[in-house]
């Protein structure tokens, strides 16, 4: 559930206070960047924060196009105080960006990610990020895609659909919260 994530990660920064709240998009042509882009606005929205353009930066999923965005971000005349990034290792692009452009994460500028990838968990970088079990999701789009082509001489496939898994906010270090503090948290979820 991009949608969700990208909501719950900028609800997340926006209840720890920013309200300069900047977003490093993934991919242009991906759906996945496009549903976390609109949960970050939509997050915006309900705020009564108003979406700013110049906040909007794209890092193409990648830790030299976060880099480039936190560079850019940086630099302007009045630089974000928190940012959501489109994936971890974007985030991870991100981070670095911030600490050479002079500033520190999360005293100077909060940070948060998606994906819950195993590095963002090590102590040293301590990413506050969505959680999502992209695992699962890999397993049964390997078995739509096996259905597909098993099934691909059928006149009329019917529709298969992958399940929407639930995503949660898994708060550390990056964010300046306490990391004890968690939001939509699946009751027996992994902490």
């Amino acid at each position: 559930d991009n949608f969700r994530g990208g909501y719950l990660a900028t609800q997340h920064l926006i209840k720890l206070g920013h309200q300069r709240i900047a977003h490093v998009h993934g991919t242009p042509d991906a759906s996945t960047a496009h549903g976390r882009s609109d949960g970050y606005r939509s997050a915006l929205d309900k705020a009564n924060l108003a979406f700013n353009e110049e906040l909007l930066v794209y890092g193409n999923y990648s830790y030299s196009g976060g880099y480039a965005a936190a560079r850019k971000l940086m630099a302007l005349d009045l630089p974000p105080t928190a940012i959501f990034a489109a994936n971890d290792v974007t985030a991870m692009g991100v981070m670095d960006g911030v600490l050479d452009a002079g500033y520190r994460v999360p005293e100077d500028v909060a940070l948060v990610g998606f994906d819950d990838i195993p590095l963002a968990s090590l102590r040293a970088i301590g990413l506050t990020t969505i959680h999502h079990d992209y695992v699962k999701i890999a397993e049964e789009a390997f078995d739509l895609l096996l259905y597909k082509i098993a099934h691909k001489d059928e006149p009329a496939s019917p529709e298969v659909t992958l399940r929407i898994h639930q995503v949660y906010l898994v708060v550390r270090r990056t964010c300046g919260a306490d990391p004890g503090w968690r939001t939509d948290r699946p009751t027996g979820s992994p902490a």
